[in-house]
């Protein structure tokens, strides 16, 4: 352990919260730890191993193994020499591999020690204390979800567009007979939204004649 850390005094630190584990197949077992920011709209995925993935759910699910697993080995060995985990943090990415760091605290005295960010994360759910990522980690690897929500609206809007373009083009092929059938179907159908375009398309060409 260690009383100095580069990362000792960043105040840029952003707290995060855990929004839940998914699964996703590889070669190996890999699942990915999502986390947000508390008062904000980035997410931040983090690809971590299935036994700290284990670990993560056990104490998300609130289940009490038989026998203590390794980081609740850990939390026990911690706890029994008076020493506390007081917060955690994601300070970095290299090369797509993120390194965290542990606050500990004893007797007064704050450590920093050196941490894979998902065994941080999960020492950090039994201890109760707060998980953290630098400004620098979420700017890089952070994922505004509010960018991806306006992205995915201007894509409905746009197919949303296209298809009624669609419909408008293939109505205009249509006879004056063929259109009045097709309202009449679109009115038993309750499809109201068709007949309003076929009746638009049928006053559009009266208004022609």
């Amino acid at each position: 352990m260690s009383k100095h850390s580069r990362y000792s005094d960043m105040e840029d630190k952003i707290e995060l919260e855990i929004m839940g584990l998914t699964y996703t197949e590889h070669a190996q077992p890999t699942y990915i730890l999502i986390l947000k920011e508390k008062y904000g709209a980035r997410r931040l995925p983090i690809v971590i191993g299935p036994f700290e993935a284990q670990s993560i759910a056990i104490k998300l699910d609130k289940i009490t193994p038989k026998r203590p697993i390794t980081h609740d080995l850990t939390t026990n060995i911690l706890k029994t020499f008076g020493i506390k985990i007081t917060e955690v943090t994601i300070v970095r990415m290299l090369e797509d591999i993120f390194y965290g760091e542990i606050t500990l605290e004893k007797d007064g005295h704050v450590y920093k020690i050196d941490s894979r960010p998902s065994d941080a994360i999960a020492l950090a759910l039994r201890f109760e204390c707060p998980i953290y990522a630098t400004k620098q980690v979420l700017d890089v690897a952070g994922i505004d979800i509010s960018k991806l929500q306006q992205q995915q609206q201007k894509e409905q809007s746009s197919e949303q567009s296209t298809q009624q373009s669609d419909e408008t083009s293939y109505l205009s092929k249509l006879s004056l007979e063929e259109l009045n059938k097709l309202m009449q179907k679109a009115i038993e159908d309750e499809n109201y939204e068709l007949a309003s375009k076929i009746r638009d398309e049928i006053r559009r060409r009266q208004g022609e004649t």
